[in-house]
């Protein structure tokens, strides 16, 4: 499944400390390309820019408490300019006291700027911080160095689910489907990945529809066993996190009704984190 993360989680500041955070610079070009233009969330103009002569600087934001980020992303500033005052080469760096700092990540010989596009980093890090800053070693040839808009979003953790019931895994996906008995863990991780449901509380939940999920194998798709008795009203084929689907309508269920008919009742939850 695609890792999914959050939106920007730098508020769209008017100022080095407002609406809240800071924004730091270790340098700037004036009082009109001060850091927070950078956090402010637009590149309207040329000036709609933190920006400095020195090529060897840093910029920093401080939330107000620490939080994880993985991803951050970069828009260059909105002039003619673009590409020879955007960074070439960084490091991006976590602080929780503004002295110690971990590289979280390096770039090197980034040259690929676009005009008004956003250029995206995505990077490994479980350790939350409260100061983040990416420091620059140097632009791509211009006068000054500097960045349009700088965001920073967090991976979207979750947890995906199967029930087992005596010795076979079932599928809670609007349904409540036998994938019957796995071999190995590997295969386990592997069938969850594939099949694993986010939501344990569609269990009790009142269901008049049913998702029937596809095997590829041997370049076709292949559906689990379909009862055309239990159809109502329709079927359709649908596609849902790159992953195809029969679904159709059926008479009203619970799948905790279903999870009752076998082995008195009794049943295990399996969980896999994202």
């Amino acid at each position: 499944m695609k890792i999914k993360y959050t939106e920007n989680l730098i508020p769209k500041m008017t100022s080095n400390t407002t609406p809240i955070g800071k924004c730091k610079a270790s340098t700037t070009y004036g009082t009109t390309w001060e850091a927070w233009k950078a956090f402010n969330d637009t590149c309207v103009d040329g000036d709609d820019c933190w920006a400095t002569t020195n090529k060897n600087s840093w910029l920093s934001y401080e939330f107000l408490e620490p939080i994880i980020i993985n991803k951050y992303s970069i828009c260059p500033r909105n002039s003619g300019d673009f590409n020879t005052a955007s960074p070439k080469n960084w490091s991006f760096e976590g602080s929780n006291n503004g002295l110690d700092w971990g590289k979280l990540d390096t770039r090197k010989d980034i040259t690929n700027w676009q005009l008004m596009r956003n250029n995206e980093f995505i990077f490994n890090n479980n350790i939350p911080y409260k100061i983040y800053k990416i420091n620059i070693f140097d632009n791509n040839g211009g006068y000054y160095l500097c960045i349009g808009k700088l965001c920073m979003m967090s991976k979207i953790t979750y947890n995906k689910y199967l029930l087992k019931q005596n010795s076979n895994y079932y599928s809670i996906d609007n349904n409540y489907m036998d994938l019957g008995t796995i071999n190995n863990d590997e295969e386990l991780y592997n069938v969850i990945d594939e099949y694993g449901y986010d939501d344990l509380s569609i269990l009790t939940k009142e269901l008049n529809n049913k998702k029937v999920p596809t095997k590829l194998e041997n370049d076709y798709y292949k559906y689990f066993d379909i009862d055309l008795n239990d159809i109502k009203d329709n079927i359709n084929l649908i596609e849902e996190n790159d992953k195809k689907y029969i679904e159709y309508g059926c008479n009203n269920y619970k799948i905790s009704d279903k999870i009752k008919e076998i082995n008195n009742a009794k049943f295990e939850i399996l969980m896999k984190e994202y």
